[in-house]
């Protein structure tokens, strides 16, 4: 009765509804007639593949040490159903991060540091969650941003003469 507790677990029909999310968001990404300028209506597809690809780093560490291997196995099929289902709520408006990124290059550079400094640690994975939860909870903060200030692409506020 020892055996593998992933054995019955349907992890390929997880990975096909997040495929089909991923799909679904994209056909309606393209068909929007009414985008808000600046923000994504739901979780961008770059986005939720991030979100999905950090506890999979986590737990492909965790089968090297056998350290916490069930925990992150069923945290990563539980984050690609969530991320299934965020990427496809659309009352929930992303922040467009290459956009405020120009607008604030400082940010930018901090987020490249950041990177550089984790990249070659064994808690990349750990950083790269952190980083994309903190994204999916963003909207509590971006959502007092007027659209038409997350739509500039630099920080002038008034357009010059052409």
């Amino acid at each position: 009765m020892g055996g593998d507790r992933f054995g019955d677990f349907p992890f390929g029909w997880i990975a096909l509804i997040y495929a089909a999310a991923g799909i679904g968001r994209l056909i309606y990404f393209t068909l929007d007639k009414s985008p808000i300028p600046g923000f994504f209506k739901g979780l961008p597809t770059p986005a939720a593949a991030l979100l999905v690809l950090a506890p999979l780093v986590i737990f492909a560490q965790a089968l090297e040490s056998f350290h916490w291997v069930h925990f992150w196995g069923y945290f990563s099929a539980g984050i690609m159903l969530f991320t299934s289902v965020i990427m496809n709520f659309y009352p929930i408006h992303y922040i467009h991060m290459g956009r405020s990124m120009s607008r604030h290059p400082w940010f930018g550079r901090a987020n490249i540091l950041l990177l550089l400094l984790f990249i070659s640690t064994p808690y990349f994975g750990h950083f790269c969650l952190g980083y994309m939860l903190l994204y999916v909870l963003s909207p509590l903060v971006t959502r007092r941003i007027n659209p038409e200030d997350a739509a500039r692409e630099s920080r002038r506020t008034s357009p010059q003469s052409e």
